[in-house]
């Protein structure tokens, strides 16, 4: 009984860690949403002097890169 249990925790507790997968061009369509957003990475910044080094990753599709080049 016990095995059972456990293998019900785990099937789970692994398919709530599962997020949706989407485009880059959908990502502002899931603000504040856990999702995998896929895309062409155009920049990247790691910030080694913040607390936690976070990093930052601009996609290609982001509105920023666009108004950058014009668009």
């Amino acid at each position: 009984m016990y095995l059972l249990r456990l293998a019900l925790v785990l099937v789970l507790a692994s398919s709530a860690a599962v997020a949706e997968q989407i485009p880059a061009t959908e990502a502002v369509k899931h603000v504040g949403e856990n999702a995998t957003v896929c895309g062409t990475i155009a920049s990247e910044h790691t910030a080694t002097s913040s607390k936690g080094t976070p990093t930052i990753t601009i996609l290609e599709t982001s509105p920023w890169i666009s108004r950058a080049k014009g668009r």
